[in-house]
């Protein structure tokens, strides 16, 4: 519903402004009256909107997205509500307010750190010149930090992990039914609302939809990132729930139905890079049920997930081929999937990408320890035909990179690169103190303990794709590294 109206906000505008307030306004009674279903809808809205921009608001010729909003009204709540804690308990609970029971907690010094760089990065950047503007428009999406305790604090209640654990994957259910609408007009026919439906994706950056072989277009979202991490959260609750092939209840069949689906989505996104993470999360998640459940089970099992892939190429083959009203699909599926993944040159995206390298090392190499600096931009030659329908010798100039761990390491320097990887690291650290190393008490866990392995390998996932799409320095990656932190720090203390 909320996204239908962003569709037709686009259209007319005094919509888009009216539906913002509102849900500006219900979002504020709803984190008054109690403070997770804030955080909560917070959350969603980051599972499913990509850049945040569903809606947006003109704010004196700014741009005020929904997620900033969001962003800035529940952080003042949040930091209300703690005030007015404070008045009525007469003493400041420091390890209370951040969501930890151990002065020592390593994770939350690890935060201060990158926090440090984080602030260092955004005044290089001024001292670079880089310009007010373009060091904020850089810096923003860090800002997502910010909900580090709010998190840490709400989320050390097992029931608020596994109410957040089901809006991830209701949104995954969610971003599923949106890209197979969205592939199939347009891959049928539908020259009347095909139009709008790409002006509203591009200009809200949902993502991105362009046209392949045979009538087949590939639906990317950055948001896809959830959807895979969904699909290992509904395999590990299959396994757990999985006893044998004859016994398979309607709650198995619906968890194997959702892999299918999101296994799918994650195909038709034609991302080389989120195969590249899928393709770690299931060698992973294999060791993940050897580990637990034996030889036997890791083979029904992987068998089930072979099948499950195989499904789902049938599924994208049977919206694009569908008869009615006019398909243009003459493709081959398993054709264009494997060129897809093949194709590592000539294309202009990929092209791109290579070209942007060596400029960025460049541009590292004059600052490799303390950075550049948030709005540092380098310039290199790129195949983009828009670049090249603006500027013909394809020379563009920017301060977003692809390539996030290296993005991340010119505007902090190495130092602010490594605090980030040492959070990472003492989160995969904690997770094998209490997980791998207490495999008899994780067996006979309650769920949101028993999913904590899929937790783990999201972020591993992430980290990975980071390497050559930018999601750790986006909101979509801080707020799964948040959710991991805090989750796993809930686990330690109970």
């Amino acid at each position: 519903m909320v996204e239908y109206f962003s569709l037709i906000g686009h259209i007319y505008p005094l919509v888009n402004n009216v539906v913002f307030f509102l849900i500006i306004l219900v979002f504020i009674a709803a984190s008054i009256y109690k403070i997770e279903y804030g955080l909560m809808i917070l959350l969603a809205e980051l599972f499913i909107g990509s850049f945040g921009r569903l809606f947006a608001f003109s704010l004196f010729c700014f741009p005020l997205s929904i997620r900033i909003a969001l962003w800035f009204v529940f952080l003042i709540i949040w930091f209300a509500k703690e005030i007015a804690d404070l008045r009525r308990r007469r003493f400041v609970d420091w390890k209370s307010i951040i969501g930890v029971k151990d002065s020592e907690n390593q994770i939350v010094f690890a935060f201060f750190g990158l926090f440090f760089f984080v602030i260092w990065g955004f005044a290089n950047g001024l001292l670079n010149q880089s310009g007010f503007g373009a060091v904020f428009l850089d810096f923003n999406g860090w800002l997502y930090l910010a909900l580090l305790f709010p998190i840490l604090r709400i989320l050390r209640v097992k029931q608020k992990i596994k109410m957040l654990m089901q809006i991830l994957i209701l949104s995954a259910a969610w971003l599923s039914f949106k890209t197979f609408f969205l592939l199939f007009i347009f891959s049928h026919n539908m020259s009347s609302i095909v139009p709008e439906f790409y002006a509203w994706v591009r200009d809200t950056r949902i993502g991105e939809i362009t046209q392949m072989q045979g009538g087949f277009y590939r639906i990317f979202m950055q948001s896809h990132i959830f959807v895979m991490i969904a699909f290992f959260l509904v395999l590990a609750l299959f396994a757990k729930n999985f006893k044998s092939l004859r016994n398979i209840n309607k709650e198995n069949l619906l968890y194997y139905f959702l892999a299918t689906v999101f296994s799918a989505v994650n195909l038709i996104s034609l991302s080389r890079s989120n195969w590249l993470g899928l393709a770690l999360g299931l060698v992973l998640f294999g060791f993940f049920l050897l580990y637990s459940y034996g030889f036997k089970k890791f083979l029904v099992m992987t068998a089930l997930i072979f099948f499950s892939g195989c499904l789902s190429v049938g599924l994208i083959a049977f919206t694009v081929k569908f008869p009615f009203p006019d398909p243009m699909g003459g493709f081959s599926t398993s054709e264009l999937l494997s060129e897809r993944a093949k194709q590592l040159s000539g294309e202009a995206g990929v092209s791109s990408r290579w070209s942007l390298l060596p400029e960025l090392w460049k541009e590292i190499k004059k600052a490799p320890f303390l950075g550049k600096g948030f709005g540092a931009p380098v310039t290199y030659r790129s195949s983009d035909p828009r670049v090249l329908e603006a500027n013909p010798n394809g020379l563009y100039t920017t301060s977003a990179f692809e390539w996030g761990w290296l993005d991340i390491w010119l505007k902090l320097g190495i130092f602010g690169a490594l605090s980030y990887l040492l959070i990472i690291i003492l989160l995969f650290k904690l997770f094998v103190k209490n997980i791998i190393l207490r495999k008899s008490d994780y067996l006979d866990s309650d769920l949101t303990t028993a999913l904590m392995p899929t937790i783990i390998i999201g972020l591993a996932v992430i980290a990975l794709i980071n390497f050559f799409s930018p999601y750790l320095n986006h909101p979509l990656g801080i707020g799964y590294l948040l959710i991991v932190a805090a989750i796993l720090q809930a686990n330690e203390h109970q």
